[in-house]
């Protein structure tokens, strides 16, 4: 990791249109800033600069899941948040607190990449339904999923805790 923010050379700003001053930058926090690390050729992007996000933060988000090129850092009141997507379209939103402490993790799925646990569940438990997300909520030892699930012409919101269903919501479609 010392190699990775050590190597921090060159910062890229993504922003369009001409006349774009930093000072407009910092006033806007909407705005994405793209740090180039160039013994990697990898990316950080986020909507502050680098040294405003938690070290705590950074070491723990690289310790737990890596060097992600693609993840997009925001600070914000509540703390940091981290969001990027797979390669097979796992999307990834990570919370710290503001002092850098991961509070909690959503892992989002599609009905093909879900785990196969959890489709094996509901292939047995609800035979007559297809997968329609499978949401993963960590923020512990034990992760929730909630499952949703569609067929005759029902949809089925399902939550999964220690392979328990937990609780079952059914929605109807509205005519």
């Amino acid at each position: 990791m010392n190699r990775i923010l050590s190597s921090a050379m060159v910062v890229l700003f993504s922003i369009s249109g001409p006349g774009t001053s930093a000072q407009q930058l910092f006033t806007y926090p909407q705005q994405l800033i793209t740090y180039h690390f160039t013994a990697d050729d990898e990316y950080v992007t986020s909507n502050v600069p680098l040294n405003e996000i938690s070290a705590r933060a950074f070491r723990n988000f690289i310790r737990t899941f890596g060097f992600v090129p693609a993840a997009i850092w925001r600070k914000e009141d509540q703390g940091y948040t981290v969001r990027w997507y797979t390669g097979d379209s796992v999307g990834y939103i990570v919370h710290y607190t503001p002092r850098g402490m991961l509070f909690d993790t959503h892992v989002y799925f599609t009905p093909r990449n879900a785990p196969k646990e959890i489709r094996n569940d509901m292939k047995q438990l609800y035979p007559e339904y297809s997968i329609l997300f499978v949401n993963e909520l960590a923020d512990g030892e034990h992760p929730l999923y909630e499952v949703g699930l569609t067929g005759d012409g029902l949809t089925l919101i399902v939550d999964v805790k220690d392979k328990a269903v937990q609780a079952e919501q059914y929605f109807t479609p509205s005519r």
